[in-house]
């Protein structure tokens, strides 16, 4: 407080009564001494008196009046502004959000008060995003002064935007809208905001907010390439197909050849529009991004050595995905892949603080081996699906199984076939440190990858050399991360010179590189009586993701529909593509079939209801250059007859090793006509199919392919004898 002769008699408040006296005394005395109103009532807010503090607040401003050249109001907010940002450095929020309210209720209009506010009420957890529009905050920004917008405290706007957007509604979103022009260094606003965005999509699974928030964004730098990119994750995670594809043109069109974008930006942004556009089914348009996709990965491998812009490190994973699913071509393809993996390895290790060096020992052999699965898919999901009986009939006696869980959810398959089964068991969302620490910790003998090419979370755990050994199993194929050891397949799945591609090691299990004891299967849902089909009609099916539906295969399919009489080709999923309707219409008109012909079916709700509804088929047509792996194997099964291409490549043999493990070489096709001849024929051959129908219900007696305890052993002597050749490996290594 200050005396007669306005010096500071005593320090911050809380005031006791005591001073409250002096301070009335000083009015009395002084009364044209406008801060003894101001302190007054700062003393009678500390205790609680609100109304009296306004009061006499109110009464210095009438006071202020006889003075025309005192601007008494601003005064007094300088005076609680200076006590409230002092008491935010002492730690007194609740004492500091009391003030910030009497500034606002004196000049509403203070915006600088009012982020300031906003942030004090997040921290009380007392705000609630309706604040936003009793205070009229979003009016105050879309109209604001230049003077004001000058004196705009930048790091604090970008601070409540942030805060702001931790609630997610529609009018958090409109706060960003006005907020962010605003923002002196646009871009790094921009940056913040898409990474809280991604927090959104992937950590709090609100991936429709999260392209809201982009979308946002994307105003304010239109051909914005990385903008654009996260809105093709976003779209994709909340299954807006529409949006998805619109987006993926724009982000091709930004990428003109004179925007100097870098060969690795390149290859990675071309390789997302591919990659959406192939799931969109959108083959007629993809000739021109194939080709430039194709000329910028030549590029690439043209540069002995790449340092990565640190956007690109996490991501640049995935670029050589599209591959699979548009050429059998493994020697071109793997030179990619390789080149690509060695890239995305180098600079994962570069970037890391993560140890890197290992110091050797000699391990013991035999020994209880720890065995590391690192997923993002055990669930029900494919690699859930068929992995489940491997944890199932694990020795527990020698092996210890732990379980690394990236970002998935946690549903009845893995409550029942994967936690009980775990000697250690983690969830994790997107921290690669922490998931490679704690592999260390557990001191896992052999990491056993799931995913391979498809979650890049997954790839720079593995990229760190977390584990002694780390093994690729199911996935996509082989990764080509130095990093990696193994990659396990069988003699069937990969042609014999196959080793000569791949960086890894080939490990090929005596029989079969996957087993199971078959499915569960629902009630089906579809009937030839609800789909109006007479009782001889020969019905085909095709059950792949539009992903692997190739026009050339396409094309091969619906000849051989039109060459059987009282055929009909039924396609699950797509019916609301438009661009797949396009592309069947324009494939039929070629090749002389009537589209009344094809029908699209619906989703399965479910995967029981998806394995019980493959009975309706006679014949089920296989797709290449990417087979059916799952989906084959619920097929056969189902005891229906399969019809696939044999290729080169891992995926597009599987559906091929599957059909020779249960001793059917009907309907195995290595050339397009005998893929063509093998249609007819199953069509139109009854007792073929009855033949074949007979074989596999006798197959399930005796076939590896269904006897997962013994697959289980086969993989367990795998591991042993991977250990055993570490250790000696490593005994030769220490001096």
């Amino acid at each position: 407080m200050e005396s007669q002769n306005g010096e500071i008699i005593d320090g911050i408040f809380p005031a006791t009564q005591e001073q409250v006296q002096t301070y009335e005394s000083l009015i009395e005395q002084e009364p044209e001494i406008l801060s003894h109103y101001w302190h007054l009532g700062l003393a009678y807010l500390w205790q609680g008196e609100e109304d009296a503090a306004q009061e006499v607040w109110f009464a210095g401003l009438t006071q202020g009046l006889l003075n025309p050249e005192q601007d008494s109001l601003t005064a007094l907010i300088e005076l609680l502004a200076g006590e409230a940002q002092q008491q935010e450095k002492q730690g007194a929020t609740r004492w500091a959000w009391q003030i910030r309210q009497q500034i606002q209720a004196l000049n509403p209009e203070d915006i600088n008060n009012l982020l300031h506010l906003i942030e004090l009420e997040i921290c009380l957890n007392y705000f609630k995003p309706e604040h936003l529009e009793e205070w009229q905050v979003i009016p105050l920004l879309e109209t604001i002064k230049p003077e004001v917008q000058a004196s705009l405290d930048q790091s604090q706007l970008l601070k409540i935007i942030l805060a702001i957007l931790q609630f997610p509604t529609a009018i958090a979103v409109d706060f960003l809208a006005v907020s962010l022009p605003h923002l002196v260094e646009i871009e790094q606003g921009l940056n913040a905001v898409l990474e809280f965005a991604n927090q959104m999509a992937y950590d709090q699974l609100l991936p429709t907010y999260a392209a809201d928030i982009a979308q946002v964004c994307l105003q304010f730098s239109p051909n914005n390439v990385y903008i654009l990119n996260e809105l093709l994750n976003y779209y994709q995670r909340n299954r807006q197909s529409q949006s998805l594809m619109d987006t993926a043109w724009q982000l091709y069109r930004s990428l003109e050849p004179d925007n100097n974008y870098s060969i690795p930006l390149q290859c990675y942004f071309l390789s997302r529009v591919l990659t959406v556009l192939l799931r969109g089914s959108s083959w007629l348009a993809i000739a021109p991004i194939w080709e430039r996709f194709q000329s910028t990965l030549n590029q690439l491998l043209t540069q002995p050595k790449i340092i990565l812009e640190n956007y690109l490190i996490d991501r640049f994973w995935g670029v050589g995905y599209p591959l699979f699913y548009l050429r059998d071509q493994p020697t071109q393809n793997r030179l990619f892949l390789n080149k690509i993996a060695q890239i995305f390895q180098d600079n994962i290790q570069a970037r890391t603080t993560f140890p890197l060096t290992k110091t050797i020992t000699i391990p013991a052999s035999p020994k209880v081996l720890k065995i590391g699965y690192i997923a993002h898919t055990l669930y029900q999901h494919s690699v859930g699906w068929l992995s489940r009986w491997l944890f199932h009939y694990h020795d527990q006696q020698n092996f210890q199984l732990y379980f690394y869980l990236l970002g998935q959810p946690e549903d009845d398959l893995t409550k029942t076939w994967v936690k009980p089964n775990a000697r250690g068991y983690y969830h994790f969302t997107r921290d690669p440190q922490a998931i490679a620490a704690q592999i260390q910790a557990d001191e896992i003998d052999i990491l056993v990858d799931l995913d391979s090419l498809t979650n890049n979370l997954t790839a720079q755990v593995l990229a760190l050399k977390v584990a002694p050994i780390q093994v690729t199993w199911l996935g996509l194929d082989a990764s080509g991360l130095p990093a990696i050891d193994y990659f396990i397949a069988d003699d069937f799945v990969l042609p014999k010179n196959a080793q000569t591609d791949y960086r890894e090691k080939l490990w090929l299990l005596p029989q079969t590189y996957i087993a199971v004891d078959g499915f569960e299967v629902g009630n089906p849902t579809l009937s030839r009586e609800t789909l109006g089909l007479n009782s001889d009609t020969i019905i085909y099916l095709s059950v792949q993701n539009k992903l692997k539906c190739h026009p050339d295969i396409l094309r091969q399919q619906l000849r051989i529909i039109q060459a059987v009489p009282h055929s009909i080709f039924l396609i699950k999923g797509g019916g609301d593509n438009e661009n797949i309707r396009q592309l069947i219409d324009v494939i039929a008109l070629e090749v002389g079939i009537e589209t009344q012909r094809i029908q699209f079916l619906s989703s399965d709700p479910d995967e029981l209801t998806h394995r019980a509804n493959l009975a309706i088929a006679d014949v089920v047509l296989d797709t290449y250059p990417y087979n059916g792996a799952t989906t084959t194997l619920e097929t056969l099964w189902m005891e229906i007859p399969v019809v696939t291409k044999v290729g080169e490549q891992f995926a597009a043999r599987n559906s091929y090793d599957f059909l020779m493990q249960v001793g059917i070489p009907e309907g195995i096709a290595w050339t397009d006509q005998e893929y063509i001849d093998w249609g007819i024929r199953l069509g139109q051959d009854a007792a073929l199919r009855a033949m074949i129908k007979s074989k596999l219900k006798i197959a399930k007696q005796d076939s590896p392919l269904w006897k997962a305890q013994q697959f289980t052993q086969a993989m367990e002597k795998a591991y042993q004898q991977m250990w055993q050749i570490y250790c000696e490996s490593n005994l030769n290594l220490i001096p």
